[in-house]
């Protein structure tokens, strides 16, 4: 089973496109910020999840998404390569989400009862 579930912050808006070969289909990219729990004394850790939503949950993450949404995603886990401009060959993780509920940002306690919940497709 691969099943991902996070919960964190958008490191920057999110990019989305329109992809022509696919029948107009919309896919977003963007990067969530996770803290992982403090132990001890030690600094604390955050690890960088790439983001991958499509169609009509694309539309809604471009639309409501900013940098700084905290957001609470659930999907799974995809791996592709690819060759870089430098000629190298190249892995990456992502996250393809299946639902994502945007949560209230830190700090504006005035907003704490907005939540949009969003279901997507899986791929494109």
């Amino acid at each position: 089973m691969n099943r991902i579930i996070i919960l964190g912050n958008l490191t920057k808006d999110p990019v989305k496109k329109v992809l022509e070969n696919k029948d107009d289909c919309s896919v977003v990219n963007f990067i969530v910020a996770v803290n992982r729990p403090k132990v001890g004394d030690k600094k604390q850790e955050t690890d960088y999840f790439p983001v991958v939503a499509w169609r009509g949950l694309a539309d809604t993450c471009a639309k409501y998404l900013k940098k700084g949404s905290k957001v609470l995603i659930s999907g799974s886990m995809q791996m592709r390569n690819y060759d870089a401009a430098d000629g190298t060959h190249r892995y990456m993780a992502e996250l393809i989400a299946d639902e994502i509920q945007f949560l209230s940002p830190a700090g504006k306690p005035e907003e704490l009862s907005t939540v949009e919940n969003a279901k997507g497709a899986k791929n494109g």
